[in-house]
């Protein structure tokens, strides 16, 4: 068994990187204003005039106009590379997810490892009745580390037996609690068809998640347990739950 070790970080270079990413991301929305416009106001009043003998109420309507302003488009801005981010992905292989499930987990995870730079470090952490470190520790995804992990995904997750939940979010919370370094984001997924053995009260699992990390649930096919999943994302900081057909 090779233990959980992360890749440590430089936090200065990355606080430095990440100071110049939200530097540039914001010249490149002020940089598509070239002027800024003032906002048009206009009044109306209910009478043309009043004569200066009598005295009386006279109601108007003041109206303001925003500007419109061209914004750079999501495409714009993504062409700019984002703040480093710590993700650990904890992931069913039960005997629930066989067949497509399986295929469409395996393919989900290798598009992560893709979308991901060497200022990145990720962590799979695969469940049956028991958790398995895939990645042995947060791993920054330069090119060697993505080939292991991408072998790891294809090579070593089988299905497996029965559905305990909770090993892998355990697994997956005391990785982010015990890193020595960290970036400055970082997110917890978990993928599953929700489908335990039988029901866990995870409240108090997910009072362990730090605060500032948000746990994104994804449901797979049409059987997944959508009650836990949605309860684990809002219990996970105000995550998202996302159903996947397979």
């Amino acid at each position: 068994v090779v233990a959980s070790v992360e890749d440590p970080l430089d936090n200065i270079a990355v606080q430095t990187f990440s100071t110049r990413i939200s530097s540039a991301r914001q010249a490149n929305i002020l940089s598509n204003v070239t002027t800024i416009p003032m906002i048009t106001v206009s009044t109306t009043l209910e009478f043309d005039g009043q004569l200066s003998y009598q005295e009386s109420n006279i109601y108007g309507l003041v109206t303001l106009k925003a500007p419109s302003i061209s914004w750079p488009s999501e495409e714009d801005l993504s062409s700019i590379s984002r703040v480093p981010i710590d993700l650990i992905c904890v992931v069913d292989q039960s005997k629930s997810m066989t067949g497509n499930k399986m295929t469409l987990l395996k393919q989900t995870l290798i598009y992560i490892v893709e979308q991901l730079n060497e200022m990145d470090r990720l962590a799979i952490i695969s469940f049956d009745r028991r958790a398995f470190d895939r990645s042995h520790g947060l791993k920054r995804m330069n090119q060697q580390n993505q080939e292991r992990i991408k072998r790891a995904i294809n090579d070593d997750m089988q299905v497996g037996s029965g559905t305990f939940i909770g090993c892998g979010l355990k697994m997956g919370i005391d990785l982010f609690t015990s890193r020595q370094t960290r970036n400055p984001l970082s997110a917890l997924l978990l993928l599953t068809d929700g489908e335990d053995n039988r029901k866990h009260d995870y409240s108090q699992l997910m009072e362990r998640l730090p605060e500032e990390i948000p746990c994104h649930t994804f449901g797979y096919g049409r059987k997944h347990e959508t009650a836990l999943l949605v309860q684990l994302a809002e219990q996970g900081n105000g995550g998202t739950f996302t159903y996947i057909v397979s």
